[in-house]
């Protein structure tokens, strides 16, 4: 028999202080599809992200091609050979089908011959594996199941021995399911090993050689497929139980475990899913749709889809019966539901597409949380990088700034001609105010945690117009300050609150025109609970913004903006940061001649 390619032994894995892994032995062999399974908590995904190196090794050995390997991290994984395929997607909707292959693989500038020999392979091995798409095509342009394909093909051109495919069915079609099973048998047969970490006993019994059963972080189990019986594989791998009561034959316990473990998939699946009858009655629903609907599942179980639907306040709705009654596909993203909740819709016939004779699958996804949190974080990773690199650069010009400043200091002391003091005053001027945007800048730049402190709001809106001084001046656009007067405290974080006046600034800096008018005004409050507020406005004569856009200014991605840069974050990030102040952001406008948005925090406890 071959050498293993892999080894872990006694792998033991804890979050905090839940153990998630107790002593996991795991061994794969060169052309092997090797599948594992287990409950929902089992530690399967814990096991295969350690290889990958998402999570930390932190007990136990692993040896890969017979040598011992320690240090795991996503890129030392990488050059071990080992290529993993997440459930969840890992491309750039954005990129080329091209640059999502090599992401990582290559500098944002290489030779063109380079590229083209890139390309070529890029084809290739998309020809050798099936995959009949364009390598120049968008990735936005797939469906979601072609994407899963699409990360499986980029793990195949990092040339990986040791392949990880974790639970990827569920995002795919029959169709591609069997595409995919197509590539895991190639792949076999060119001696790699294949992880398959897989929940569905159908699957592991068609494509698999051998299985290992992981329940509560320990291994039950590693035998040969071949070797297997089905409802064993089952009652070791899922934990429920059956009354003996309820089996009078084998027959019957089998058919019956069967049942519940499909019961207990559907009620596993993150999403909601509800199975439609083919008389259009609802069938059954799972945990995550009566969660998402907010409806007891008893209810409305066998209740006609129409009488259901009429109650509910949902978007759309009588284009998402039509398709269903029709049994047609369709997707609708971001439907509005009760509570502010951003639903995203699938629907899948049974069958072929308008037979009436069988059922319907919906299924409901809740996006309005990890939809903007996702991206957001992404997005404030971008600014502590950014804020990084400007306190670099900021460090960098001061040196050369004290050096300018003592040569001036002496040419001051000597009596010079009235023409050459004029012209040492306004390089005076103009090094005094470059010292002050160098401040400013290095006060931004400070990254890390900071105490909430009192701050002075006027100050803070100086050095902020300060930072932007340079793009007023470059584009002659007006800045008008009317302070209330008196000063202003809040209890907040500086950075944050910094961020929040650049992008409402840079906001109107775009809706301008050259040589257009910006205001920022102050002044005071009270909200509807008698707190005390200040109101900083931020107000432009730009272009005005339409009713129907003004209602969807705040959404994450919502951009009318043209520029290839703009990610439509701004005003969303503003409204959070307002928000996590106990304070709110609103916008006026009146189309075609001025725009207000208006920024409501509540003062420092104490003041009037």
């Amino acid at each position: 028999m071959d050498s293993p390619l892999l080894e872990m032994r006694n792998i033991r894995f804890n979050y905090g202080h839940v153990p998630a892994l107790k002593g996991i032995d795991f061994d794969l062999y060169p052309g092997e599809i090797h599948a594992l399974t287990g409950d929902h908590g089992s530690g399967k995904t814990s096991l295969v992200k350690i290889l990958s190196g998402s999570l930390l090794l932190q007990g136990g050995s692993i040896r890969v091609n017979g040598q011992s390997f320690y240090g795991f991290n996503p890129s030392a994984s990488v050059q071990q050979g080992i290529g993993m395929v997440y459930q969840s997607e890992t491309l750039i909707p954005s990129g080329t089908l091209f640059d999502n292959v090599y992401l990582g693989r290559f500098p944002q500038f290489i030779f063109s011959r380079r590229r083209k020999e890139l390309l070529k392979h890029c084809q290739e091995l998309f020809d050798i594996y099936g995959f009949d798409e364009d390598p120049m095509t968008r990735v936005t342009a797939l469906s979601p199941a072609r994407r899963q394909v699409l990360s499986f093909l980029r793990v195949l051109a990092q040339e990986a021995k040791i392949l990880i495919l974790d639970e990827i069915a569920q995002k795919t079609t029959p169709e591609e399911q069997q595409h995919i099973y197509r590539m895991l048998r190639m792949c076999r047969a060119q001696n790699k090993g294949i992880i398959y970490v897989s929940s569905n006993i159908d699957e592991i019994f068609r494509i698999s050689d051998r299985v290992t059963i992981l329940k509560d972080g320990h291994r039950r189990g590693t035998e040969e497929v071949s070797r297997v019986d089905r409802t064993r594989l089952v009652n070791l791998a899922f934990s429920f139980a059956i009354d003996r009561d309820e089996s009078p034959t084998q027959v019957d316990h089998e058919v019956l475990l069967m049942s519940r473990y499909d019961q207990r998939i559907i009620n596993d699946i993150p999403q909601g899913l509800i199975i439609i009858s083919p008389n259009d009655e609802i069938q059954d629903l799972n945990t995550a749709a009566s969660r998402i609907l907010e409806c007891d599942p008893v209810e409305i179980k066998g209740q006609p889809l129409n009488e259901y639907f009429r109650d509910l306040q949902l978007e759309k709705l009588d284009e998402i019966e039509k398709v269903i009654v029709e049994r047609k596909a369709g997707l609708w993203q971001k439907l509005k539901f009760v509570r502010n909740k951003l639903l995203k819709i699938r629907v899948s016939p049974l069958g072929e597409e308008g037979d009436s004779r069988h059922g319907m699958l919906v299924f409901l996804e809740d996006i309005s949380s990890d939809y903007e949190t996702k991206e957001y974080l992404q997005q404030a990773e971008k600014f502590v990088s950014t804020a990084e690199m400007a306190a670099g650069v900021a460090h960098e010009v001061n040196n050369p700034l004290g050096i300018i400043q003592n040569y001036l200091d002496l040419m001051q002391l000597d009596e010079l001609p009235e023409n050459s003091q004029d012209c040492v005053q306004h390089i005076q001027s103009e090094l005094t105010r470059i010292v002050e945007i160098i401040s400013s800048l290095l006060s931004f730049s400070r990254v890390g945690v900071r105490p909430i402190k009192s701050l002075d709001l006027h100050l803070l809106l100086d050095e902020v117009s300060i930072l932007m001084g340079h793009k007023f001046k470059e584009r002659k656009i007006t800045l008008e300050k009317d302070y209330r007067s008196g000063q202003i405290l809040l209890d907040a974080h500086e950075n944050k609150l910094k961020q929040l006046f650049l992008n409402l600034l840079s906001n109107a800096l775009e809706a301008v025109l050259k040589g257009g008018k910006i205001i920022v005004r102050t002044s005071l409050c009270q909200s509807a609970e008698g707190v005390p507020q200040a109101v900083i406005s931020f107000i432009d004569n730009g272009h005005g913004i339409p009713g129907e856009i003004l209602d969807q200014i705040f959404s994450p991605f919502y951009s009318t903006k043209m520029t290839k840069t703009n990610t439509g974050l701004g005003l969303s990030i503003c409204q959070h940061i307002a928000e996590s102040y106990n304070g709110k952001i609103t916008a006026e406008s009146i189309p075609g001649e001025n725009t207000s948005f208006l920024v409501y925090l509540p003062l420092t406890q104490g003041q009037d």
